[in-house]
């Protein structure tokens, strides 16, 4: 019996396929834009379109969601992610003053650029809830490498609105978080 077990194969979940799909996919993707668009302009629609199964699949999933998520987001644009990428995404769910801080960072790009033009991809985003309360920033780097702090919108035809904050206090993820946390 243990040696037909060990013959049959394990069926793989959705989530493994979709990183086996990202082995075989071209590495040539532009990680810089794929960030970006996926930080301005994809999950923030999704959030404030989804909220409650966005936030309940982040809560429960975590990195595996957010992975989901952001491959979601490169396909639509045409393209796979990088797995180095991927592998690089971390996220933290925080729990600071009665309110819910996600934070979701981003490898650093060393060469952020698209067909020349610069691209300033994020450094982090922060989703913050609390009671009915729902926003959502993005920690990036701004055109001389200081870091600043931006909050997206949607409105109701799905049209983004980025606003800048203003510098950020430092580019690490408690900065970030103390950032949002004044923000409030």
């Amino acid at each position: 019996m243990g040696i037909i077990n060990f013959f049959k194969k394990k069926k793989k979940s959705e989530f493994e396929e979709l990183l086996n799909r990202i082995d075989e996919s071209s590495q040539n993707a532009n990680s810089g834009l794929q960030f970006y668009n996926f930080a301005y302009n994809y999950l923030p629609v999704k959030l404030f379109s989804q909220t409650d199964a966005l936030l309940q699949d982040l809560y429960n999933r975590e990195k595996q969601a957010v992975i989901v998520n952001y491959v979601g987001s490169c396909m639509e644009t045409g393209e796979m992610p990088k797995k180095s990428d991927i592998e690089e995404i971390n996220v933290e769910i925080n729990d600071k003053n009665g309110a819910k801080i996600t934070t979701i960072g981003f490898p650093i790009i060393q060469n952020p650029s698209n067909n020349g033009l610069p691209l300033l991809p994020p450094i982090f985003i922060g989703i913050y809830e609390h009671q009915n309360a729902l926003r959502y920033f993005v920690l990036g780097t701004g055109l001389f490498g200081s870091p600043t702090l931006r909050e997206v919108c949607v409105e109701n035809n799905d049209e983004v609105i980025n606003m800048n904050l203003g510098s950020a206090s430092g580019d690490s993820q408690d900065s970030f978080i103390n950032d949002i946390l004044s923000m409030i």
